[in-house]
């Protein structure tokens, strides 16, 4: 053990003497790199020196003289002497103010035309069209204590007459045997079940007569009116308009018979497309059907058909949202009539209108009827416009038609119980007293009819039969056809 500690010993000596000899040789090594850096500071102090005083060695010259004999020679240029003098920097001109621009003169005004229609200016300008009036009151069957007298602002109501019952009229649409059936929504393992929109109707519209459609909400008139026209395709029976199946075995409907069957929809704003102009809606139909050789034609054509809608030329270069909602709808009415069509359905086109714009939009479809002799199936929720307008009248009830005949004879006798209740549920101002058929509980679902009729469940004349057959659409009278086992008297 006293060696091994020894030998330690001699080696922490050794160590600690060579550290010594280490930090003795890098103190040397310090003082020679302090001894270079004085001296490099002062070689850099002499050089900033000799910049900072470039004449010193005039000085030095003066201040010890050469002798005379040298003074005729020229003395020796120095390197300072060699660096051409900088020439002075000139003063920098003034920039001289920049003249006003001359005043832009302004733009004309462009035309407001739209994409595809070119303003012929040789159309002359159409004369003013008269004033429609604002309110009309229609024959009504409750006392009048209702009915407002037309004031200042509200024109008396126009004497229109229905278009005379014309026996030797040809029948320019019928329905026979229609059905449209829809799939219900199902989850998944469940039975498919099918909702009957509209369910075996027969209907006939003869040519230059009005019929209009009333019922409840969910009833399918509008639905009837799409297959009507010839947008929906039936899932039985068959539309025969002119004569001829309207929808040929493909599910497709010639264009020649497309272009005679004008549509006008239940919301005008929704039926346009916002960012086409009044003009290009109005000649979509035109355009479509091929109808005009050129632009200005095609405009001129449009213009016509919206001057007989009380649309002014000036104004079918707006947008829809520029325009109200009664000249929405005729802007719809003129599309309609733009391609001079046969029929035109009218599905609840006065519905979203307020009284007196509706009064205005009625007027207009009868005197478009008697002037262009226009057949019209009209869809409306109330039954005194459909009975101002329309010359025969039908009645629906979940898919089916209840009751029809000549508007006088079915407002004035109505021979089914639905019929009846459904006039006796528009209010009457001021009867009071008088006894009304309210029909009880809700209607069935068109998923789950009930059997026999679909009335019976609400009916307050139903008895045993009608729950077991379904009465079929018979006519009893001179064009009066109802479907009830025990008609009213």
């Amino acid at each position: 053990m006293t060696n091994f500690f020894k030998r330690l010993e001699e080696k922490l000596e050794n160590f600690g003497q060579g550290l010594e000899s280490g930090a003795k040789k890098l103190e040397d090594k310090l003082k020679g790199v302090e001894a270079r850096l004085d001296g490099f500071s002062k070689n850099l102090d002499k050089r900033l020196n000799g910049l900072d005083k470039p004449d010193a060695h005039i000085n030095s010259s003066q201040a010890n003289p050469a002798p005379q004999e040298n003074l005729s020679q020229p003395a020796p240029e120095s390197r300072d002497n060699l660096t051409p003098p900088i020439p002075p920097v000139p003063p920098i001109p003034p920039v001289p103010p920049i003249p006003p621009k001359p005043p832009v003169p302004p733009k004309p005004p462009k035309p407001d035309i739209p994409h595809f229609f070119i303003p012929d200016p040789q159309i002359p300008p159409t004369p003013p069209k008269p004033a429609i009036p604002d309110l009309f009151i229609p024959d009504s069957p409750f006392p009048a204590t209702h009915q407002a007298a037309p004031t200042d602002r509200q024109a008396a109501p126009k004497n229109h007459q229905a278009a005379p019952d014309n026996q030797q009229a040809p029948v320019l649409l019928e329905c026979k045997g229609l059905k449209k059936y829809f799939q219900a929504p199902r989850r998944r393992g469940s039975a498919i079940e099918m909702i009957r929109a509209v369910d075996g109707v027969d209907l006939s519209a003869k040519k230059g007569e009005t019929l209009g459609i009333v019922g409840e909400s969910g009833c399918g008139k509008s639905t009837l009116a799409r297959l009507a026209a010839g947008l929906a395709r039936p899932t039985a029976g068959k539309v025969v308009f002119g004569g001829e199946d309207l929808i040929t075995p493909s599910g497709a409907v010639p264009r020649e018979k497309r272009r005679k069957i004008g549509f006008v929809f239940q919301d005008p704003y929704g039926s346009m497309d916002p960012r086409m102009r009044a003009a290009d809606i109005i000649g979509e139909p035109i355009l479509s059907h091929k109808l005009a050789d050129s632009a200005s034609a095609r405009l001129e054509m449009a213009a016509e058909a919206a001057e007989a809608c009380g649309i002014s030329s000036s104004e079918l270069f707006k947008f829809p949202h520029q325009f109200s909602g009664g000249q929405r709808q005729r802007i719809c009415i003129a599309r309609a009539l733009s391609a001079n069509p046969d029929l035109v359905v009218c599905d609840e086109a006065v519905s979203a209108l307020d009284v007196s714009i509706q009064a205005q939009i009625i007027n207009l479809l009868c005197d478009l009827r008697d002037e262009r002799g226009l057949t019209y199936v009209f869809i409306s929720h109330d039954l005194e416009v459909v009975r101002f307008i329309s010359d025969r009248a039908a009645v629906m009830y979940l898919g089916k038609v209840m009751e029809t005949g000549p508007k006088e004879e079915l407002f004035e006798n109505p021979r089914h119980p639905y019929t009846l209740a459904l006039m006796e549920s528009a209010p009457v101002f001021g009867a009071k007293g008088r006894k009304r058929i309210i029909s009880t509980g809700e209607p069935p679902s068109a998923m789950n009819l009930p059997p026999g009729c679909r009335f019976q469940s609400r009916c307050p004349y139903a008895k045993p039969l009608c729950g077991e057959v379904e009465p079929p659409l018979k006519e009893f009278a001179a064009g009066r056809s109802v479907s009830c086992h025990f008609p009213l008297e």
